[in-house]
């Protein structure tokens, strides 16, 4: 009777420290993980339509809907902007930003218009976002599209 409850306590004992290995195993494995990503550069491009509401009011929407479609029916002026959000965990200088598929195909914005209380070049900091592809001054290039845009670039190639 002795022997198998000694038999018992080293086989809880090992299961527990199995899963207790596993389970370090796994946090080591995540951490290793975000350590690496940490130091990458990240940003969240999202092009826009913009309706200028009034001279200080501006709508962005990044998805057709009805609203969309009403502003569009009323003559509303609207323009095509880029939503540029810093998701590093280190401030980014924003070097160029515009339109484009390729490196051979681009519509660089030269005189963007930002975000109130931003000048050119905008410098993000974490988590913080411009609305204006985006180039940092590291040399890193992200590109983003959004329902809206794609609706706008095939409703370009209907006409043409």
């Amino acid at each position: 009777m002795e022997i198998v409850n000694q038999q018992n306590i080293t086989l809880v004992t090992a299961m527990i420290g199995a899963v207790c290995g596993i389970l370090g195993l796994i946090l080591g494995i995540i951490n290793t993980w975000h350590q690496i990503s940490k130091n990458r550069v990240r940003l969240k491009i999202i092009p826009k339509i913009a309706f200028m509401i009034d001279a200080n009011n501006v709508l962005t929407f990044d998805r057709y809907n009805e609203s969309v479609s009403d502003r569009f029916r009323k003559g509303i002026p609207f323009r095509l902007c880029i939503e540029v959000i810093n998701l590093s965990a280190f401030p980014l200088t924003i070097s160029d930003i515009g339109f484009g598929k390729t490196n051979n195909l681009r519509q660089i914005l030269f005189c963007p218009e930002l975000t109130p209380g931003k000048t050119w070049p905008p410098r993000l900091e974490s988590r913080e976002s411009v609305v204006a592809y985006a180039n940092t001054d590291c040399g890193v290039t992200c590109y983003g599209t959004s329902p809206i845009f794609k609706e706008y670039i095939r409703d370009l190639h209907l006409k043409s």
